[in-house]
Parts: structure tokens; C-alpha cells; sequence
């Protein structure tokens, strides 16, 4: 660089070639204003189906929440501004639907072309059978509700329906006219009935039954919209006016398209405007103003409506949702092939933009002008400054005199700044200069007698420099330097001592200084003390950083590569004005603001955008059920909702029509949270796991990815019980059965000498349940060792998984320790759950099979509760955690040869052997507590028993003599001759 610029300084001091240079450039100068195109309207389009599948949408409506609803080819999907919801059809054999009906009396009906009505109930389609009608003989097309009268439109016919879906009128096509072949639309107005066809003919019925005909121009398929006064009728397909129907009179309205090959599928009146859904795209016509345009290019535009804030709403063919909203924002597309790279502002609406090109453009939107400057310098630009005093715009290598259109070459640097008392900063190079008051170093017009001329502060590369408070701050990449009264001191943050680098720096009204430290994190200070921190990494994705910083009072303005946002000097809330932006908008190359507007430039066009809009509220919320643990709801419709324990659910839904990139909900429980709390936007409900006794009022939001609340505050009063241990009830309870309880001691010391045998019984039958009830806490605490060693790697989905099985398991558990003895089938059912836990644990090397005998299966009989379970889990423990390849566990259930059933567990596992010598390597003194518990259970069982329960266990080898697993056979007799 620096040979370049030697090269450059020595050639412009060829008098010759430099008189050459000053006559070209000021050649290239000279250029003709041009007038700014009007302005595109800025479109959204939104993706309804996942892939490249052309799924045609037919039509949209909105209820009167502002729910979106969109009938098409794949079935009917609700919009909520985030994501589309099917609605459940169900087996339907064709789910393509054509529109949807909100009835008076708050029912949802959609149309499906070949399968009939349906009503929506609880987000799932069922079919209306109307009895007359058959699905197969019709196609159907519309519906509507007038004066309680449902009106049913198919090719073939109109049937007029009560609220209970009875037919009571039907009206067929006039068919002994061959022009009218089928009807085609339905339209109410007023309160007639309007009817086109596919023919010459406009039917109408009036408010007393009457049905009248119309004779039309010719033969079409015809189209019909109104306003509050006309009906308005047009030609399908052929290049037809609109005509408008007035006094029963029909009448040449406007002409619409020249060319007769545009299909028009819809014709909307919004306002004062008429819409076209054609073939083509979208078209506007205003008849008083005479303004036509097209608003969308090259889609096949089905229908089009506007919600209730003003937003307008387009669907196409191809499977695409189109929203705008005129009076925000424009979009100017500049008829230049070039790249606006820094841009400054002059006055008022007026601009300096210069590309990557080195070419200088005036952009003047008061007057929607803009001029082309010329080309200045040899390489990019580094800064643009406009001085008002001089009307001079200065940049890297010179300055523009805007008055005369001339350009004057010189060398200044990365950045110069001009204070209030007219002096002058240059980052020139690796060195920072300065110029005093009334000295005009610039007018020597040669760098190196320019150099000389200033005064050099620093010796470092240097990238931004500001003035505040009467001094001037400088962001080298030594750190930030001031210098005030011919003196340069080093700045430090005071409350830690620490140098101030960054990549950018500004300064506000209120003298704090903003520093960009890196990419994503930006820090304030004043009277250089550290007061906040920014870090915008939540707010841009990690691929983004900042670029350059901005200050517009009272707004510090950050400009990233694909965005930007706004930060308030005062209270810091922070307003992401970037969201207006589509995703092929997204390469900003400069942002600027002018009276409370907000303009992005990039490559060809221009965005311009109100900051703040005093639009309504687009996002809401409601509350829509609170239900328990076994998804039982409560009643929303009382002033408070009594709960029966602390453990609920809240169910909500949502509707975000606006700016909606990275909203989440958050809430809170008013009179205990003093902070939100936040989930995720996908989410439709949340669990509180436990909540305190008492009154409590629950408060929901949404809130974008600033934490700002975008939407309805949604309360909700909740009503918590005391836990049942309090209760007056279980007070008494407790006292009765401590008096039940004394005397059942007095009674049993009493009866001690008289009853020695009856007392022995009853201790051995204690000893059982105390081992029992001690091997069920051992089983649970190794389940719940499996599940944290998942919570501790981080697998949440299995985890989660783990913990579905494991509540089922735990109350199969609860519900069958009650009872001594359970059936063959529940043990095994239980043993099948804890098989399918440990393979969550093991892996696919795990293989276990359950083999039982179907008579026996289909006898069920009783066995010992739990009895199974711990010869499983001792083959799991000591013999297949241990094993490296394929682990491979058989039970077997069979019926024996002396009435009795035959358990066998089986496993490949490394055999009792070495797996007493593994746990002895380990200090583990007892290898399983859980087969000790089962073999003084047998014998306590079998103290009892005519047949004995029989317990073997043989280890296996292989054919190297090499252990190769255990066999545990098990025989219980069926019948259990148990003594009382």
C-alpha cells in the first residue's frame, strides 16, 4: 500500500497529468438526475409445506381471534404467525378442502371438494351426514350462513339448510338451458343471495324466498365480489371489464387486463381497491385514483384477505403464504448495477451514498431524485463525512464539493473526524494527526507538505475517533486514547484498571462513550467508569458480528452483516428494526435514520421503515385449560380455579401476526416470581411440578428475543389446597386409628398366652413382609441409578424415555405389592418393563426374549408376587454388565411334569465364578442382597406349603471348559394349599 500511494503522490505531482486527472474526473461528474422509481410494496413469503412440493393452497380466512386458516390440496392448516397446524382428517380419502365457514353460533364448518362438510371439534375434522346429499354425486364448493339459514353451494345445486343440517330447499341449474352447465360461486350481500355460474345467467335470492334470474353478457365462468353498496361481477377466464350491479341493472364498470390469456381465479373489494387473483400474480385496481398495478409477479395468486391489524394475506398455487403491509414499509429498486457500500446523510431525506466501486451517488427522496457523482479514488473507501459549513463530503482519498460537483484527490485515512472548535483528527496509515483550529493543512493539496503541515499524536493503527466532553477519544489498537489540551493519555476502565479495546466506537448526547469490544459484545461508559454490557450473541446468530457502529439521538445504532437493532441511551431497551427485513434482504451494506425512519441499503434498493409503529398489539395470547397429572381439566369458567393438589398443568395458546423471529413465552407466578420465566414458543403448555398452598394469580406473555413484551397480559387465578395432612379429616382419621391401634395392643397382650402358635405364624408371615418390603426399595434405587447416570451424560430424549417406562413400571410395582401372590401374567408384564429399562441402559447388544407356555398363558395362575425379578436382575448385574459382545437373556415359562410351572432364567453372561472374583477386586462383600432375600423367602413360604417351591441353579461352560453363563430353574406348584 505504501508504494501505491508513493506512486500515486508522484504522478499527481506531474502538473500535466494531474491537470489530466482533475478534467476527467470532473467529466465523470457531470451526470443526469434521474427520478426514483416508485416505491415495490414489501412482501414476506412464507413456506407452508416442507419440501419442493407444489401443494396448492385454494383460499384463507381468519376467525375472530385472527387465527389464520388456510384450505388446501394437503388438508386445513391453522396459522398462528409461528408454525402450521394440521388439522386431524382423520382416514379422509382425499383431503383437499376448498374453504372454511365461521357460523354465528361459533361452529367451524370446512368444505371439502369431494367428501362433504365437515365441523371442527377439538382441532379434528368430522364429517356432517346430511341426509339427501351423497358426497359422491357432488362437487362442493361453498358455504355460508344468512338470517340463520345455512346455504350450501355444489356444481350441481344449492341447498338450503337449518342449523341442524336438515335440507329444506334445494335449487338446481336451469337445465333446460344448455349455458348454464354448473354453479360456480356463492355470495352473500346484504340480504340477498347472489349465485354465479358456469354459463350466461346471475341467480339471486331475496330476503322473502323469491329466485330470480339475470341474464349475463355472455358465456363465462363467472366471479363475484361486493362492497356495502354493489355487487361486482367479472369473466373467469376471458378478457372481460368488471361489471358492476346496481338497481338490479348490470353495467360496464372498468376494464381490467389487456391480455386475454390471464386466468383471474378471485376477485376481492378491500377498501377502495379491487383485487385480482389471477394466473399471473396479484393485481390492484383504484377506481377513483385510476392507479393499476401488480403487487406479486409470477405466482398463481388463489385468494386474498386482511386480518384484523392491517396486515394483507395472499396464497398461491404453488404452496405459499404472502404478507405485506403497505403503509409500513417501502422498497426502492435503483436502475444501477452496483454495491452501496458507505452511505451518509447530506439534510433532510437527502443522502451520500458510495459503492464498492468507488462510484458517488446523491439520493434525494424529498423530491425521489437521484444523481449519479462520479467515480473518485482507486480503492475502497474506509469513511464517509459530510460537513455542512463547507457542503464538502470527505472520504479516504479526498473530497467532494457537492456545490460545484468537483473533486479534489488527497490521502486522508481510515477516519477523520471535525470537533465543534474546528479541529481536525487524521488516522492516516499507522498514525494518528492532528490539526488545530484556523489551520488548513488540506489546502496544500500535496501529501507530503499535508503531513508536515499537521501534528502527529500517536504512533499506532488507529480505527475510530469521536468527540465528547471537550476532548477527543481515539480507538487504536493499542486501546482508547484522549487527548484534551495538547495532551495524550492512555484511558482505562477506573473500576478495574484495565486498557479499553474494541473493533468501533461512539459517542452520545449524554457523554458516555460506546464501545464495540468484539463482534457481538458492546460496553458503555461514562466518565470512563464501566456502567453496561451488551451482548447481542442471543440476539444474532453466531455467523453474524458487528460491523459498524452509529448515533442517532437517542438511539445508538448497531449495524450488523445481516441486520440491525437500535439501543436507547437511557433506558437501554433494545428494538430489533432488522426483523422488518426478508431473508433475501438480509446483506445490509449501510443503515441510516432520518425523522423516525429507518433506511437499509443494499446492492440496488432501499427499505425505508417507520422505527416505531403505533400499529395495535399483533401478538395474544389466552389461557385454554388447566388440567392434573391424569389430564383431567378443570372448569376455567369460575373467577378462581380450585385445584385438587399443587401439581398442574396450564395449557395456552397463541397468535403472533407481526415481527415473530425469535419470540418465546414467558410467566410467572405473580406473588412469589419476581423474574419471568421463558419457554419456548413451540411449546402449548407448562408443567408446575409444585406449587404453594394458597391464592395465586398465574400471568402469561409473549415476549420477542430482546425479553420485551410483544403481546395481552393472559392472568388466570388459581386455587391451591392445603396438603391433606393438614386437613381437619385427616386429624380425626390419625386419632381413630391410634385408638384402633392401642387397642389392637391391649387386645394382642391379652391374648399372648392363649394364642403362642397363632403369634409364631403371625411373626413368620411379618418376617416375609419385611423382606419384601425391603427387596422393592432395593429394585427402585437401581432403576434410579440407570436414570441418573443419564442425566448426568446429557441424554435427554432417553432420559425422558427411561422416565415414561419407569413411571408405568413404578405403578404396576405400587398397585401389585399390596397383595402376596399376583398372576403368571402380571409378573411377567412387569418383568418385561424392567427388561425394556435395562436395554435403554445396556444398548442393542442386549438381547432378551420371554417364552411362555400358552396354556399356561391362558390359565394365569397365581405365583408369589415379585418372585422372578431378582433372579433377572442378578443375571443383568453380575453376569451380562461384565460381558463385552452380545448379551443374551432367555426366560422360559413352562409347565412341569408334576402340576407344577417351570421358570427358567437363562444368560451367556461371564458366569458366578467370575463375577465373585470381579466384586472381590472391588471390595464388594455381598453380591446380590436381592437372592438372599428370595432363598429365605422360599423357605419361609415353604414352611407353609403341602408342595415345596424347588430353587436350582447351574453355571454354565462351554467347550475350552470356559464359563459361559447361568441357568436358574425354578419350579412352583400351582396350587398353593396355604395355611390360615
Amino acid at each position: 500500500m505504501a508504494k501505491i500511494l508513493s506512486s500515486i503522490d508522484k504522478t499527481m505531482r506531474n502538473p500535466i497529468v494531474s491537470l489530466f486527472i482533475s478534467i476527467v474526473l470532473n467529466l465523470t461528474a457531470i451526470g443526469q438526475s434521474q427520478q426514483i422509481p416508485a416505491p415495490d410494496i414489501f412482501t414476506q413469503e412464507i413456506s407452508v409445506f416442507s419440501g419442493s412440493f407444489n401443494t396448492p393452497i385454494y383460499s384463507i380466512n381468519t376467525d375472530s381471534l385472527g387465527f389464520i386458516y388456510l384450505s388446501t390440496d394437503r388438508g386445513m392448516f391453522r396459522y398462528n404467525g409461528i408454525n402450521f397446524q394440521k388439522i386431524n382428517d382423520g382416514e379422509l380419502l382425499d383431503p383437499s378442502f376448498n374453504s372454511i365457514t365461521f357460523l354465528s353460533d361459533k361452529r367451524v364448518m370446512a368444505i371439502n371438494f369431494y367428501e362433504g362438510v365437515f365441523e371442527v371439534i377439538n382441532n379434528t375434522f368430522f364429517k356432517k351426514d346430511i341426509l339427501g346429499i351423497k358426497s359422491n354425486k357432488y362437487t362442493f364448493l361453498d358455504l355460508a350462513e344468512k338470517d340463520g339459514k345455512i346455504y350450501l353451494l355444489t356444481d350441481k345445486a344449492l341447498f338450503i339448510l337449518n342449523r341442524n343440517f336438515d335440507i329444506l330447499h334445494r335449487i338446481d341449474p336451469d337445465t333446460k338451458d344448455e349455458t348454464v352447465k354448473e354453479f360456480s360461486q356463492l355470495h352473500i350481500h346484504k340480504k340477498s343471495v347472489f349465485i354465479t355460474t358456469s354459463g350466461k345467467y346471475l341467480y339471486k335470492i331475496n330476503p322473502d324466498g323469491n329466485f330470480l334470474t339475470y341474464e349475463l353478457p355472455y358465456y363465462c365462468k363467472w366471479i363475484i365480489t361486493s362492497d356495502q353498496e354493489n355487487i361486482y361481477i367479472k369473466c373467469r377466464d376471458l378478457n372481460s371489464p368488471v361489471y358492476i350491479f346496481k338497481n338490479n341493472v348490470l353495467q360496464n364498470y372498468f376494464e381490467v387486463f389487456q391480455n386475454s390469456e390471464i386466468t383471474t381465479f378471485k376477485m376481492n373489494k378491500i377498501g377502495s381497491e379491487f383485487f385480482f387473483c389471477s394466473s399471473s400474480g396479484l393485481f390492484s385496481y383504484h377506481p377513483k385514483k385510476g392507479i393499476f398495478k401488480q403487487i406479486i409477479k409470477d405466482k398463481k395468486i388463489s385468494d386474498i384477505m386482511i386480518d384484523r391489524v392491517g396486515n394483507y394475506w395472499a396464497t398461491s398455487l404453488d404452496g405459499k403464504l404472502i404478507t405485506w403491509k403497505t403503509e409500513d414499509k417501502k422498497k426502492f429498486t435503483l436502475p444501477i448495477n452496483d454495491e452501496f457500500a458507505f452511505t451518509t446523510k447530506l439534510d433532510r431525506n437527502k443522502f451520500i451514498s458510495a459503492s464498492s466501486q468507488n462510484r458517488f451517488y446523491k439520493i434525494d427522496f424529498k423530491n425521489n431524485l437521484f444523481h449519479y457523482l462520479g467515480r473518485f479514488g482507486v480503492d475502497d473507501i474506509k469513511f464517509l463525512h459530510y460537513t455542512k459549513d463547507d457542503d464538502h463530503v470527505y472520504f479516504k482519498y479526498g473530497k467532494i464539493d457537492l456545490k460545484s460537483q468537483s473533486y479534489t484527490f488527497m490521502y486522508l485515512g481510515n477516519d477523520m473526524i471535525t470537533t465543534p472548535l474546528g479541529e481536525k483528527v487524521f488516522l492516516l496509515n499507522n498514525r494518528v494527526y492532528y490539526q488545530p483550529a484556523g489551520k488548513d493543512c488540506m489546502a496544500l493539496n500535496q501529501k507530503k507538505k499535508f503531513i508536515e503541515c499537521l501534528t502527529l499524536l500517536h504512533e499506532s493503527r488507529a480505527k475510530r475517533a469521536v468527540w465528547l466532553d471537550s476532548s477527543i477519544y481515539i480507538l487504536s489498537l493499542d486501546g482508547l486514547l484522549k487527548y484534551k489540551r495538547d495532551t495524550l493519555v492512555e484511558v482505562t476502565d477506573k473500576s478495574t484498571g484495565k486498557r479499553i479495546k474494541g473493533v468501533d466506537l461512539i459517542a452520545d448526547s449524554e457523554n458516555k462513550y460506546w464501545v464495540a469490544t468484539n463482534h457481538s459484545t458492546i460496553d458503555v461508559y461514562y466518565l470512563d467508569f464501566h456502567k453496561k454490557t451488551f451482548d447481542l450473541k442471543y440476539i444474532f446468530p453466531e455467523n453474524n458480528s458487528i460491523v459498524k457502529l452509529k448515533y442517532y439521538k437517542p438511539y445508538v445504532l448497531v449495524i450488523f452483516r445481516n441486520g440491525a437493532l437500535l439501543i436507547d441511551q437511557k433506558s437501554y431497551e433494545i428494538f430489533d428494526v432488522s426483523s422488518i427485513l426478508s431473508a433475501s434482504d438480509m446483506q445490509v451494506s449501510d443503515v441510516e435514520i432520518e425523522d423516525d425512519f429507518i433506511y437499509f441499503f443494499f446492492s440496488n434498493k432501499i427499505i425505508v421503515s417507520p422505527i416505531k409503529s403505533d400499529k395495535k398489539i399483533l401478538s395474544k395470547i389466552f389461557v385454554t385449560g388447566i388440567s392434573d397429572l391424569k389430564a383431567k381439566k378443570y372448569n376455567l369458567n369460575s373467577p378462581s380455579v380450585k385445584l385438587k393438589n399443587n401439581s398442574f398443568f396450564v395449557e395456552f395458546d397463541y397468535l403472533c401476526l407481526g415481527e415473530s423471529a425469535g419470540i418465546r413465552i414467558a410467566y410467572r407466578i405473580k406473588d412469589i416470581d419476581t423474574n419471568w420465566n421463558f419457554i419456548i414458543a413451540d411449546a402449548n403448555k407448562i408443567f408446575f411440578p409444585y406449587m404453594e398452598s394458597g391464592d395465586h394469580l398465574l400471568e402469561l406473555s409473549v415476549v420477542d428475543q430482546t425479553g420485551k413484551i410483544i403481546s395481552n397480559l393472559a392472568s388466570i387465578s388459581v386455587s391451591v389446597p392445603k396438603p391433606f395432612y393438614y386437613s381437619t379429616y385427616f386429624f380425626v382419621v390419625m386419632l381413630i386409628l391410634m385408638v384402633m391401634a392401642s387397642a389392637l395392643i391391649i387386645y394382642f397382650n391379652e391374648q399372648k398366652s392363649r394364642k403362642k402358635e397363632l403369634l409364631n405364624s403371625q411373626i413368620r408371615i411379618s418376617k416375609l413382609t419385611a423382606l419384601r418390603s425391603r427387596m422393592n426399595p432395593h429394585f427402585v434405587y437401581n432403576i434410579l441409578n440407570s436414570i441418573q447416570s443419564l442425566i448426568y451424560i446429557g441424554d435427554k430424549r432417553s432420559a425422558s424415555s427411561y422416565l415414561t417406562k419407569f413411571s408405568e413400571l413404578m405403578r404396576k410395582v405400587l398397585d401389585l405389592s399390596e397383595n402376596e401372590n399376583i398372576s403368571l401374567v402380571e409378573e411377567l408384564n412387569v418383568i418385561e418393563l424392567y427388561l425394556e429399562l435395562e436395554k435403554l441402559r445396556l444398548g442393542e447388544d442386549f438381547k432378551y426374549s420371554i417364552e411362555v407356555d400358552n396354556e399356561l398363558k391362558y390359565l394365569n395362575p397365581e405365583i408369589p408376587g415379585f418372585f422372578i425379578q431378582p433372579f433377572v436382575e442378578n443375571s443383568i448385574k453380575h453376569g451380562l454388565m461384565h460381558k463385552r459382545d452380545e448379551k443374551r437373556l432367555l426366560i422360559k415359562v413352562e409347565k412341569g411334569t408334576n402340576n407344577d410351572i417351570r421358570i427358567i432364567v437363562d444368560d451367556n453372561g461371564i458366569g458366578r465364578k467370575k463375577a465373585e472374583e470381579i466384586n472381590a477386586r472391588r471390595n464388594v462383600k455381598k453380591s446380590s442382597f436381592a437372592l438372599e432375600a428370595i432363598r429365605n423367602r422360599i423357605q419361609l413360604i415353604n414352611s407353609r406349603l403341602k408342595r415345596k417351591i424347588v430353587l436350582q441353579i447351574f453355571d454354565k461352560v462351554d467347550l475350552n471348559n470356559q464359563p459361559s453363563g447361568t441357568t436358574v430353574i425354578l419350579s412352583i406348584p400351582i396350587e398353593f394349599d396355604l395355611e390360615s
